[in-house]
């Protein structure tokens, strides 16, 4: 069994520090989605043709080679974004959750929840960093990005729009969301407790 709320965190976690723009976490959530579909369509032609031979080694070649192809499109349409991009494009397609989001589409009762629920929270941590530091929410454009402001004054929370604070609320989102799926608010523990409970 996956601990859900773990893959997400780890899955966010080589993501943070690109996404400080609301136009990055959208090329990243659009790649998510067209990688997932890819592992999909591979998998059920792998299981329709009945490759049992290096069928692990065809899907995970499916979903480099549309990784690959996406960062092409990119460089064509955001050329100046591409340059900054391109490795965590690559990157990627070695998610941990869009390999188990594969895996779960055919043996799940809800295939998509962790898709939809990873989008949302890449959504809205880059929304937040960029309303955060630069009080814009921007948009991918071919010279770079369109910013439109909705803060107009500097906030004094700039802290928490780096990547170090980025990473602080997802820890605590995280705990949220075991508590939420515990149904009770969960004690926070460090790891001298979690040692001395062993």
């Amino acid at each position: 069994m996956v601990d859900k709320s773990i893959a997400f965190f780890l899955g966010l976690c080589p993501l943070i520090p690109i996404a400080a723009h609301f136009a990055e976490g959208l090329i990243f959530i659009t790649e998510f989605w067209l990688l997932l579909a890819v592992g999909i369509v591979s998998k059920l032609l792998i299981n329709y043709f009945r490759i049992d031979k290096f069928s692990q080694m065809i899907l995970y070649l499916d979903i480099i080679f549309a990784a690959a192809l996406y960062a092409q499109i990119i460089g064509v349409l955001f050329p100046v974004m591409a340059i900054s991009l391109e490795r965590y494009i690559y990157m990627v397609g070695f998610s941990y959750i869009l390999i188990i989001s594969i895996g779960m589409h055919d043996s799940s009762q809800y295939p998509f929840e962790m898709p939809v629920l990873y989008s949302i929270i890449l959504a809205a941590v880059s929304i937040l960093r960029e309303l955060v530091v630069f009080g814009t929410v921007s948009l991918p454009v071919r010279s770079g990005l369109f910013s439109i402001t909705l803060v107009p004054f500097p906030l004094p929370l700039k802290f928490w729009g780096s990547s170090a604070g980025v990473l602080m609320m997802l820890g605590v989102a995280l705990w949220l969301f075991r508590s939420f799926h515990k149904g009770e608010l969960l004690p926070f523990q460090t790891d001298e407790t979690y040692r001395n409970r062993q």
